[in-house]
């Protein structure tokens, strides 16, 4: 008898540890799901940033087009100032035109 308690002891020390395997192993797995769980918001925390860069990056973009647009504003200016001086010569040359005809003719 002095032989088998130990040995009985020792079951029931085995029972009890498998029991409370049993019971880590759901707190083990909640522990990776939770890991997993974090893992994928950071994921998404990248991704809203992704998102975020694009959207910069469409902006920009506009930005560019507006610009663009701009510039072709300023060239078409610039060609309204060259046609207001033509027309501004041209002024200055129908005044001489005028000038001349009211000059007398002289004879040879």
């Amino acid at each position: 008898e002095q032989v088998l308690e130990p040995l009985f002891l020792l079951e029931q020390i085995l029972e009890l540890l498998l029991q409370l395997r049993q019971i880590l192993e759901p707190l083990f797995l909640l522990e990776q799901n939770l890991d997993l769980l974090f893992q994928l918001v950071r994921i998404l925390e990248l991704l809203f940033q992704q998102v975020q860069i694009l959207e910069l990056l469409f902006q920009l973009v506009q930005i560019l087009k507006l610009l663009f647009q701009l510039v072709q504003i300023l060239e078409l200016l610039f060609q309204l100032v060259q046609i207001l001086e033509l027309l501004f010569q041209l002024g200055k040359i129908l005044e001489l035109l005028f000038l001349l005809e009211q000059i007398p003719e002289l004879p040879l």
